[in-house]
């Protein structure tokens, strides 16, 4: 195993995951996590595009929206694998929520957000719809829709800071934090599978 000695953008149980992965039978899981730790680490590390023909504004707005796509790929990747392990499944039809009251106000106070999310947007998934609107409406302080409608803004390329209100420092800040709490429950949830793994093979020559 190669020695890594600076571990601090790496997922909390990557070693352990190396130390067992060559026993993990099923090869998509295995893939899933093997992507999840390599796409975490980027997500965790990215700061910035480099853009020098564009304003700091647009280039810090554009930003945001990436490091928040590439936090979703780490995510992606790691529910692959909590579906491999009963114990560790979500019922049918629900969905995870990341309940934060403090950002869910700092998210609502972007007046041009909230009307991106609640007007210009088109959804195909109804469900998710409702969830935002609740969310802007105070019913609900579940982050994780916000952040899922965001990135997928962002993915299909009708995303901008100015039409999002995110030309702005400490709201280009809000949305990084956004970020980084998809990340933190991105490596619970591959804290919790990688555990799992590692119990069940530990000691396995």
């Amino acid at each position: 195993m190669r020695d890594i000695k600076d571990l601090h953008n790496y997922p909390t149980s990557y070693l352990r995951f190396k130390a067992i992965r060559r026993y993990i039978k099923d090869d998509a899981v295995s893939d899933a996590l093997s992507h999840f730790n390599y796409r975490y680490r980027t997500a965790r590390a990215f700061v910035g595009i480099v853009a020098p023909d564009l304003e700091i504004r647009t280039i810090n707005g554009y930003s945001a929206g990436m490091k928040l796509l590439l936090a979703f790929g780490a995510y992606d990747e790691v529910k692959i694998a909590r579906k491999s392990i009963p114990s560790l499944q979500i019922p049918k039809r629900q969905h995870d929520k990341i309940m934060d009251v403090n950002l869910a106000v700092k998210l609502r106070g972007n007046e041009k957000l909230t009307k991106f999310l609640t007007e210009t947007l088109k959804y195909k998934d109804k469900e998710l719809r409702i969830n935002v609107n609740e969310f802007f409406e105070n019913q609900n302080d579940d982050v994780l829709c916000v952040a899922t409608t965001v990135r997928n803004a962002f993915a299909h390329g009708v995303y901008t800071p100015s039409t999002a209100g995110l030309t702005t420092i400490d709201e280009q800040k809000k949305v990084t934090q956004l970020a980084n709490t998809v990340l933190d429950l991105t490596d619970s949830i591959a804290t919790k599978c990688i555990d799992h793994f590692y119990k069940k093979y530990k000691g396995e020559k």
